[in-house]
């Protein structure tokens, strides 16, 4: 199961969070590396930690969260760098279903995805 844990809303249920084989951070601000860790006591040792650079971020001339992303890696090793391959597929705006404000892949505040 992949937990993305948000910045907004309410934080993963503990109980989610034990289930998780793995997790996807997005990063828009190197603070969001640290907020994104912070909600996963009780992840379990093996699940693989994943930094997403946020999609404007991965495409600015700016380096920072890139660069930030990186040197995260490089001092914890549970920590691997990723992208948000479906903004490169261009799924939400091909998904007629799909939510189009800032929520990616139709989800939604409320709930708490």
């Amino acid at each position: 199961m992949t937990l993305s844990p948000k910045p907004f809303g309410q934080l993963p249920l503990p109980e989610v969070v034990a289930l998780a084989d793995e997790v996807k951070i997005i990063v828009h601000d190197l603070s969001d590396i640290q907020a994104g860790l912070d909600t996963l006591t009780g992840l379990p040792d093996g699940a693989v930690i994943w930094l997403h650079p946020e999609w404007s971020k991965a495409r600015e001339r700016n380096l920072t969260v890139l660069n930030g992303i990186t040197q995260a890696v490089k001092e914890n090793p549970r920590l691997r760098a990723g992208y948000q391959m479906h903004k490169l597929y261009r799924a939400d705006d091909l998904d007629a279903h799909s939510d189009k404000r800032l929520i990616p892949l139709g989800g939604n505040t409320a709930l708490g995805y």
